[in-house]
């Protein structure tokens, strides 16, 4: 029975919906109907199961079958079809609600009745927005509909009538509305979002091995392995059916226990229920199983510690969470509070103010993360409002990522699935051929007919493919590169782009502060190295409490920069304990060496016992990109703010008369000698602490009084430099994407060579101006172009000399850094190389499309970018045709890892599922080795997969031939070819490593590629023809004659002894031919076991060329009449054809089609009419447009003047020739 035609059936039950993932979902609805369900089962007793079979394998087709389409509001299934062309099915549920809120109540909102919009205008299930509900006044109870779809649940929205993704707490509720919900929720509150939500788990399925034995019996492949082992057992093929039996039981039960062991890994990672008190209305405290916990709930965070069951925002206290198990990062990080309202300059309810656990990171308590410390204050106790539970947390993301991995779409794959199709093609041309010549009774005619499906398509060949992927995947755990996504490890191959991290990835995490630049009088002092040579105070007591360092284990931890600013002050860091004398409020308690604690008095030289007593902090965060402390000097009044950040940031919020009007001049000349700077600023507050305690973050940081400025070297890894110049020499493009300064950052791409010693720099700036009055252009962004140093005159100094000691930076001098010109020649591709802050690559994504594939291609520097940015840079570049990598050190690259073709994590773990691939050597020489390997493994899949193809065409010729002539090959005949000859090739001849050296051309990712398909189609006109001029040959032989049916066993003929022979040896060849070494991998000679593998094929398939016992004779069932001393010239004439055969396949594959004449013939007969990737269009029409970028002016200029070149940009377009990109 076939299923009806979906493209056939109504759209009106057809509804767009948007997942976690951002995976795009159609879902149509479906109602099950009595009849067509009989129907169904009828066609699978009358199809022997086989109707079952591939409903089973496509879902979507039993719902076609059984069901009708509907709205979703009458479905009981819903069929889903992602982006990506995948379809599964979903059963509808519905669960009945405890009550349902009178007309009256209104302050008892069900979340299913309210839905809001995110920042696209999608709408979403969201939260009530009232907690100070009451348990009366309640009508009839109701129901919900929702499905569950890759672990995520969809609520039907009754207004809408879709199914639309469930969210709790963390879309589109105002920061001050949860803020307010600390007293918790009532019995009926909790009941109802228990309905809505479920428990609060990961559950992650371990089947028993026996299911698992099922699953894997019943896959595409094994049920083709069961339907030829059936044909060959009627076809008398014993011995050979029972070993490709064994081999595929012990094929099954390997894949089954290594399923099996994945999934109860994946389990074991996945915390396990625990008990914790939570907070009830008019219950107090209540001891629960992390399971019963609710989006809602209330949670008290013991001081001893906890791996958090959820994700939730912290409304009291102050926690010490390690989060190594989602980012990698081992530095313990502090999390506050969460404000009221983040924004104060807008509305509370305003978007801007919607608690987000992306944006509030550092106010969230991440699930999976352990909480190793935490603070109270007042007596209060540390609280936290759940706000995402089960597989909607961040770690039920990363686990989902794992259960749903995203598909690789690579072109090998997709071409090897219609080369399969061709060869099925191929074989039912051969089995209606094979109807025609074989002349036997009905039964083994249709037995031989069928055995041609079971030749022409290689049932071996998806396990040949898989082993060439794990032997990659075991080479690169070798190189301390491990793996969670094997399949990826081929993509590497193909990549043409890497992006970087800065700091820790190709710089060293630590930092050292070389100098420090106070400010005296709105004036830049001399910069001095040490804390005690400083003229003003303010400066000292900023860098010794404004920071978010924690004692743990009696060890000082904490983020590198703060550590080594704090040590610089040479004052004592402890935390405040309760009992203590000073106010309940102090978090941590900073002084100088000297003085004792509760010591006020004078010291030696005259002044006070200075403590300081951090009284808020206000934590770093990657957006705002600084941080802020307020700080009470112990036994005084006054209350000190003191902030560091970027410059940038920190100087828009200081008081303009504080800032030394030479700022823009000495900043510059700082970061263009590579350092990473830091700006200090604070203000003192004349009242008591008390008064301040609510202060909001953006009135304590403003009209701040700027104190200096700090140069902290952040020295490259020695790897770097010859790195980058290794992968530029190869045409893979670097770009280096970081959240720091664009200066340091350019400076650091020059010192480590991804910009080159004779390119200029510049500078991209788009910003929207503010529009004037009456004008209708205001939103039109103007673009600038400011040259970034001079790379022949400014930049002329190392930073190096500074990095070692020799010199105290100055900001007099303008000397930057220029990169040894022994990194040259290949890469160095434009004369100008383009950099980019966050905030100007927000604007040109947004209204400048064609700028922005302009700035895709030529931008190196992508400086001052968010963590979602980064993600949007990596996707940008994968939608222009780049194959990208990513490699960071896992805190705020997690996303763009992920988004990323090949994402490589700089780890001390073995496996992070914050990305595909992860490095216990932190540095980027994974960075080649992964590529390296990723090449070698798409060659060898390439190989692999010709081999098997040509296998499965030769010994498919030779069963025509011998179906021609009434014969074919014997059961051992099979055995000694699949068993001995090719699985042994297959297993050996994916063990050459890896060249290593990177070559500048990538290996071919498509087997429609010209070049792939002559060679195939070269190799198979080779081996047919052999095949066909040496049965001619013993045709010609005096002593011939031709096997007649009937006369005897159609197997022990001369026909079959001829073609058996020359077919053993042709696998040798082809394996062989397909076997290339440079440049991608190594020599064929290195391969040793390869090479020991050959030769004794090749001697045991002449061994019975020529003469063997006549018990092998036997038992391989060879006719004994070709082993008579009349056909030993015959036999030498094989061996010579066969020397022939393997110089003619060797030399054509070797010499003949690598050459350039036939290089350049077949790129002809390629014809291609335009670049299949978009980049190269891309980059035709920025080398046909020579003014742009528009002419320049310098960097000194534009401190001078303000504007450099600014180019309005036009619907979107730049002026100045983008349009026609």
């Amino acid at each position: 029975m076939a299923p009806k035609d979906p493209k056939r059936e109504t759209k009106k039950n057809e509804e767009d919906v948007l997942d976690d993932d951002e995976r795009e979902l159609v879902c149509r609805g479906y109602q099950t109907k009595t009849v067509w369900t009989v129907l169904y089962y009828l066609g699978v007793f009358f199809s022997v199961g086989v109707l079952w079979l591939l409903c089973r394998w496509k879902p979507a087709w039993h719902v076609y079958i059984t069901c009708v389409p509907c709205t979703v509001m009458l479905a009981d299934r819903v069929v889903f079809k992602d982006k990506y062309g995948d379809w599964t099915t979903e059963d509808v549920f519905e669960e009945e609600l405890v009550a349902q809120p009178s007309e009256g109540s209104r302050n008892l909102e069900m979340l299913v009745n309210t839905t809001s919009d995110d920042e696209e205008g999608r709408p979403l299930i969201n939260h009530m927005e009232s907690t100070n509900s009451s348990d009366a006044s309640m009508e009839d109870n109701e129901t919900t509909r929702f499905i569950v779809h890759h672990k995520l649940r969809f609520i039907l929205d009754k207004d809408t009538m879709k199914f639309i993704p469930l969210k709790a707490l963390d879309c589109g509720v105002a920061c001050a509305s949860i803020r307010r919900r600390r007293v918790g929720l009532s019995m009926l509150e909790y009941t109802k979002q228990k309905v809505l939500f479920g428990l609060n788990s990961m559950e992650v399925e371990v089947k028993p091995y026996w299911k698992l034995v099922i699953d894997e019996a019943l896959d595409p492949f094994y049920m083709f392995q069961l339907f030829s082992l059936v044909v060959w057992v009627l076809e008398v093929y014993y011995i050979y059916a029972g070993c490709i039996l064994f081999i595929s039981a012990v094929s099954i039960a390997t894949d089954v226990y290594t399923v099996r062991q994945h999934m109860v890994n994946l389990r074991d990672m996945v915390a396990k229920p625990s008990t914790v008190k939570v907070m009830r209305k008019g219950e107090k405290f209540l001891d629960v199983s992390s399971l019963e916990l609710v989006p809602g709930d209330i949670v008290v965070i013991s001081s001893r510690g906890l791996e958090m069951p959820c994700d939730a925002a912290l409304l009291s206290g102050a926690c010490v969470v390690n989060e190594s198990m989602l980012t990698g990062e081992s530095v313990p990080i502090t999390k506050t509070p969460l404000p009221e309202n983040p924004s104060p300059h807008h509305a509370a309810d305003d978007p801007a103010n919607h608690y987000s656990p992306d944006k509030h990171k550092r106010h969230t308590l991440f699930c999976g993360t352990k909480v190793i410390q935490t603070r109270t204050f007042d007596r209060d106790y540390c609280l936290a409002i759940v706000v995402r539970t089960g597989f909607t947390t961040a770690k039920g993301s990363l686990v989902r990522s794992i259960l749903y991995p995203k598909p690789v779409g690579m072109q090998f794959f997709r071409d090897a699935l219609r080369f399969v199709g061709v060869l099925a093609i191929l074989a039912l041309a051969g089995m209606i051929y094979s109807a025609f010549v074989i002349h036997e009774k009905w039964s083994d005619r249709v037995l031989k007919v069928l055995d041609v499906i079971t030749i022409a398509v290689p049932p071996a060949l998806p396990a040949a493919m898989t082993i060439g992927i794990m032997t990659a995947q075991r080479r690169l755990k070798n190189q301390q590169i491990f793996c969670i996504s094997p399949q990826r490890i081929n993509v590497c191959g193909k990549l043409k782009l890497f992006c970087f991290d800065k700091t820790g990835t190709l710089t060293n995490d630590g930092m050292d502060l070389t100098a420090i630049y106070p400010v005296v009088d709105t004036k830049f002092q001399p910069g001095v190295e040490t804390c005690d040579c400083l003229p003003q105070r303010d400066l000292l007591y900023c860098m010794a409490s404004c920071h978010s360092l924690n004692i743990i284990d009696e060890q000082l931890v904490g983020d590198p920069l703060d550590l080594k600013m704090f040590e610089a002050t040479k004052w004592v860091f402890e935390e405040h304990s309760s009992g203590t004398r000073w106010d309940p409020s102090v978090m941590s308690i900073v002084r100088p060496a000297g003085v004792q604690p509760y010591d006020l008095g004078c010291n030696e030289e005259g002044l006070p016992g200075l403590q300081l007593g951090i009284m808020q902090q206000y934590t770093f965060s990657s957006e705002l990109q600084r941080m802020s402390v307020m700080a009470q000097r112990l036994g005084g009044r006054e209350v000190h703010v003191f902030t560091k950040g970027a410059p940038e940031t920190v100087v828009s919020l200081c008081d303009p008369t504080t800032v030394p009007k030479d700022f823009a001049q000495v900043l510059v000349r700082l970061t263009q000698q590579g350092y990473r700077v830091l700006a200090c600023a604070g203000k003192t507050l004349h009242a008591p602490w008390h008064t301040y305690r609510n202060m909001a973050r953006v009135d304590a940081e403003k009209d701040l009084e700027f104190l200096g400025l700090l140069a902290m070297c952040n020295t490259l890894k020695p790897e770097t430099a010859p790195i980058i110049e290794l992968l530029q020499s190869a045409d893979i493009r670097t770009v280096m994407v970081t959240g720091d300064n664009i200066q340091t950052a350019v400076s650091v791409a020059r010192e480590c060579g991804m910009i080159r010693h004779h390119q200029k720099v510049v500078m991209v700036t788009a910003k929207i101006p503010v529009p004037a009055e009456n004008s209708v252009d205001g939103d039109e962004p103007e673009i600038e172009y400011t040259v970034v140093g001079e790379p022949s005159d400014a930049l002329t100094a190392s930073i190096a000399s500074a990095a070692r000691g020799q010199t105290v930076p100055s900001y007099q001098n303008g000397n930057g850094y220029s990169h040894p010109s022994n990194i040259a020649g290949p890469g160095a591709m434009s004369p100008i190389r383009l950099a980019i802050s966050g905030k100007s690559f927000a604007v040109v994504r947004q209204h400048c499309p064609d700028l922005l594939n302009r700035l895709l291609l030529r931008g190196t520097v992508f400086a001052r970018m968010a963590p979602e940015q980064k993600t949007q840079l990596v996707q940008e570049l994968q939608a222009i045709g780049f194959g990208v990598g990513m490699c960071g050190d896992g805190a705020n690259d997690c996303g763009a890892l992920k988004a990323a073709h090949a994402g490589i994590s700089l780890s001390e773990a073995e496996a992070s599922i914050a990305s595909p691939f992860t490095s216990k050597v932190a540095n980027i020489e994974c960075v080649p080795t992964l590529i390296k390997e990723g090449r070698a493994a798409l060659v060898t899949s390439f190989s692999v997969f010709r081999f098997m193809a040509l296998y499965s065409i030769i010994q498919f010729v030779s069963i025509l031939i011998l179906y021609t002539y009434g014969s074919n090959l014997g059961d051992t005949q099979y055995l000694y070819i699949d068993l001995i000859i090719i699985l042994s090739l297959a297993f050996v001849m994916v063990r050459t490593h890896a060249a290593p050296k990177l070559v500048r051309r990538r290996p071919p990712g498509s087997l429609s590629g010209v070049h792939v398909l002559a060679s195939l189609m070269l190799q198979i006109v080779i081996q047919a023809s052999v095949q066909g001029i040496s049965y001619e040959y013993l045709k010609r032989q005096p002593w011939f004659r031709p096997y007649e049916e009937g006369t005897g066993d159609l197997i022990t003929s001369m026909e079959n002894y001829t073609v058996f022979i020359m077919s053993a040896f042709q696998y040798m060849w082809v394996c062989i031919a397909f076997s290339p070494g440079k440049p991608y991998r190594r020599p064929m000679y290195t391969n040793v076991l390869f090479l020991l593998t050959v030769v004794v094929l090749f001697l045991l398939t002449t061994w019975c060329l020529f003469y063997i016992p006549t018990s092998l004779q036997n038992f391989l069932q060879m006719d004994r009449r070709m082993y008579m001393d009349r056909t030993w010239f015959f036999r030498i004439g094989l061996f010579e054809i066969t020397l022939l055969n393997a110089t003619l396949s060797i030399l054509f594959e070797f010499y003949i089609l690598p050459s350039e004449p036939v290089v350049a013939f077949l790129r002809r007969l390629r014809r291609k009419k335009r670049p299949k990737n978009e980049y190269k269009i891309i980059e035709r029409h920025i080398v046909a447009s020579p003014d742009w970028p528009p002419p320049l002016t310098s960097e000194e200029a534009s401190l001078q003047h303000p504007v450099a070149i600014l180019v309005p940009a036009t619907n979107g377009k730049s002026s100045n020739g983008d349009a026609k990109a």
